[in-house]
């Protein structure tokens, strides 16, 4: 098991509330959290000198869990388009497949949407 999910898991256990951020991490963790766990995906607009992110946050058990993905803004633009916004919510199990190497989008479940836009 990866060390990222062993951390989650022994923290999620914890009776005290924590925080886990995993900085710099690519759109594969991001999408694999998302499949284990469900959560929401947000797109941070640049903001002046900042670096623009996709990120997620969920909590799990006791424990909310970040993660972020530096990019491009070409890659936040083709991600809201995707989403039709910046944030959308998923349940575990949902899949999202990564396109062009550069932002992800939503696969179908057994046929059903497994996401849920967010304004």
């Amino acid at each position: 098991m990866k060390t990222y999910l062993q951390a989650i898991e022994l923290m999620a256990q914890s009776e005290e509330r924590s925080d886990i951020s995993l900085k710099d991490t690519s759109l594969e963790v991001i999408a694999e959290l998302v499949n284990l766990y469900g959560g929401e995906v947000i797109v941070n607009t640049p903001i002046e000198e900042r670096t623009p992110l996709i990120s997620m946050r969920v909590n799990v058990g006791s424990c909310q869990v970040w993660a972020h993905c530096h990019t491009t803004n070409i890659a936040l633009m083709l991600q809201i388009e995707s989403f039709q916004g910046k944030r959308m919510s998923f349940v575990q199990g949902a899949n999202l497949t990564i396109a062009d190497n550069q932002y992800l989008i939503l696969s179908a479940v057994n046929g059903a949407q497994t996401g849920q836009k967010e304004k």
